[in-house]
C-alpha cells in the first residue's frame, strides 16, 4: 500500500514540473535538496535532464540528490537499497573540471581507490590540490590495501611518498601491535594525506594501554571521512567518561571483538575451518560475526556473504546437510539482508546482493 502511494506521489509531482522552464526546475529541486527530501528531488532533476541533457549543473544536482538518498537508506539500515542508489549516484560522473571540493569528496568516497585516484588527476588539471580529497583517496588505499593505485601520482607527491611507509606499518597494525605500528609511522608528517591513519593508530594504542582520556582524544580528532567510521564512532563514546551508559553498553557491543585481545584473523579463520569441518555451527557462526566485524566494520554483512560462498562446498561434499547449511545461512545473514538463497551444485552459494 504504501510502496503504490510512492509511486502515485511521484507521477504526480512529474505532472505537476514537467511544463516547467528547467531554470523553474532546478529552483524547485534545490528547494527539495535543501530540504533532505532526496527522493523528489531525484523525481525533478531526471525530469529536468530529460530537457536539457548536456547541463553539467544538473547532472551535479542529480549526483548530489542520490548521495543524499543513498545516506538516508544507510540510516534505516536498508543496505541492499542503499547499495542501489549509489551505482545509480556513480552512473552521473560529473565534470571535474567544474565540480566543488564537496562534490568532489562524495564523488571519491564512494569510488575504488583506483578510481579516485584517476579522478582526482583529472580534477587537478583545472584545479589546484585539496588536502581534503587526499586523505579521502589515503583513507581508501589504507582500507582496501590497493597501494599500487599510487604509483598513478609523482614519487615525490606525498601520497605516493608516505604511502610507502603505510604500506610497511600495515602488517603491524593488522596483527594488532599498535605501539610498533605507531613507532612505524613516526615519518608520516602532521599534514600528511595520512596523518590521520596515524591519529587512529595512536588512539588505538592508547586504547589496549586503557588510557581512555587520550584514546578519546586521538579518536575525536579524527575527520569525518576517515573509512573506518563505524568502529572510530564507537570507541568515542568507549572512552567518553561522560557518555550515557546506554550509549556506552551499545557502543561497547558494536566493538566486543576488541575485548578480546588484537584480533588474529589467522587464529580466527584456522578455527572456523575446524567448526565447518564438524559440522559445530552454532560455534561457527559466533566465529564469523567476530571476523566480519574485524574485516569490514561499516559493512559486516558483505564480509558474512563472502564467506558463506566460500564454505559452501562442505554442503556441496556432504560435509554438512544441504538442509542445515540453508538454515545456517538464513542466521548469519538476518531478516532484510536474505530475500532468497539458491544453492547450486556449482560451488556458489547465491545470495541477493547487499
Amino acid at each position: 500500500m504504501a510502496k503504490s502511494k510512492r509511486k502515485q506521489k511521484k507521477k504526480n509531482l512529474k505532472k505537476e514540473v514537467e511544463d516547467l522552464p528547467v531554470p523553474r526546475m532546478i529552483e524547485e529541486g534545490r528547494a527539495l535538496l535543501e530540504s533532505e527530501k532526496a527522493r523528489e528531488a531525484i523525481t525533478i532533476f531526471k525530469q529536468a535532464l530529460k530537457e536539457d541533457k548536456d547541463s553539467d549543473e544538473l547532472k551535479i544536482l542529480l549526483f548530489r540528490s542520490y548521495i543524499l538518498r543513498e545516506e538516508q537508506l544507510r540510516e534505516k539500515d536498508m543496505i541492499r537499497e542503499a547499495e542501489n542508489v549509489r551505482q545509480l549516484a556513480l552512473k552521473h560522473l560529473p565534470n571535474f573540471q567544474v565540480i566543488s571540493e564537496d562534490e568532489l569528496i562524495m564523488y571519491l568516497s564512494l569510488s575504488s581507490p583506483e578510481e579516485a585516484v584517476r579522478s582526482y588527476i583529472r580534477y587537478l588539471s583545472g584545479n589546484e590540490r585539496s588536502p581534503r580529497a587526499e586523505e579521502v583517496i589515503a583513507g581508501l588505499v589504507f582500507r582496501n590495501r590497493r597501494w599500487k593505485a599510487l604509483d598513478s601520482f609523482d614519487e615525490a607527491h606525498p601520497l605516493r611518498k608516505d604511502g610507502r611507509i603505510l604500506r610497511e606499518a600495515g602488517p603491524l597494525m593488522d596483527r594488532g601491535e599498535w605501539a610498533a605500528a605507531l613507532e612505524a609511522l613516526r615519518g608520516v608528517p602532521r599534514h600528511s594525506p595520512f596523518a590521520p591513519v596515524r591519529l587512529f593508530c595512536r588512539g588505538m594504542a592508547a586504547f589496549y594501554n586503557e588510557d581512555d582520556a587520550s584514546a578519546h582524544r586521538a579518536f575525536s580528532m579524527l575527520p569525518g571521512h576517515f573509512p573506518l567510521q563505524h568502529v572510530v564512532r564507537s570507541l568515542k563514546t568507549v572512552t567518553d567518561p561522560a557518555a550515557d551508559p546506554k550509549q556506552k553498553s551499545d557502543a561497547r557491543n558494536a566493538v566486543a571483538f576488541l575485548w578480546d585481545g588484537p584480533v588474529n584473523l589467522e587464529q580466527d579463520i584456522q578455527a572456523l575451518i575446524r567448526q565447518m569441518e564438524s559440522g559445530k555451527l552454532r560455534q561457527a557462526e559466533q566465529t564469523i560475526d567476530r571476523i566480519a566485524a574485524a574485516v569490514y566494520p561499516d559493512a559486516p554483512m558483505k564480509t558474512r556473504q563472502f564467506i558463506l560462498e566460500t564454505f559452501w562446498r562442505y554442503s556441496e561434499t556432504e560435509q554438512i546437510n544441504t538442509y542445515q547449511y540453508r538454515r545456517f545461512v538464513s542466521k548469519v545473514l538476518p531478516g532484510e539482508y536474505v530475500k532468497q538463497i539458491h544453492l547450486k551444485k556449482k560451488l556458489r552459494l547465491e545470495v541477493f546482493p547487499l
